[in-house]
């Protein structure tokens, strides 16, 4: 069964995937809603997308957790090493805790280039 979340998933795929088409996808897509007698549909695929738009941009919001301020520089460089894009969020925190260095969560991944994951693993490899 055709259900407005999978018409909102369907739409969004199409969308993020050829941006630049925009709005012939967008025409095409209210074309079908309005052949197939769907158009009652139109409030609850908004809603959909709004979440979707909400989801897709927690994914790409670069959280940094630097123990300093940091310079324009160094938060290109963790940018850079994150895989973000210029046009992605970024959050900035100040960590007291933190050693030196950063602490990065994108995409679901943490990187961490703190003074202390560094000294620990210089710890360990004296050890052996």
């Amino acid at each position: 069964m055709l259900t407005s979340k999978r018409l909102a998933e369907f739409f969004w795929e199409e969308l993020t995937a050829r941006p630049e088409r925009a709005g012939e996808i967008t025409e095409r897509f209210l074309q079908a809603l309005a052949d197939n007698n769907l158009s009652y549909l139109l409030p609850q695929v908004g809603r959909y997308l709004e979440i979707l738009a909400q989801r897709t941009k927690a994914e790409r919001t670069t959280i940094v957790s630097f123990s300093h301020e940091p310079s324009g520089s160094s938060i290109e460089a963790v940018r850079k090493l994150v895989g973000a894009s210029p046009d992605d969020p970024i959050v900035l925190k100040t960590d007291a805790e933190l050693l030196g260095g950063f602490v990065a969560a994108y995409r679901q991944r943490v990187y961490d280039g703190s003074l202390r994951r560094k000294l620990e693993g210089l710890k360990g490899s004296l050890a052996k």
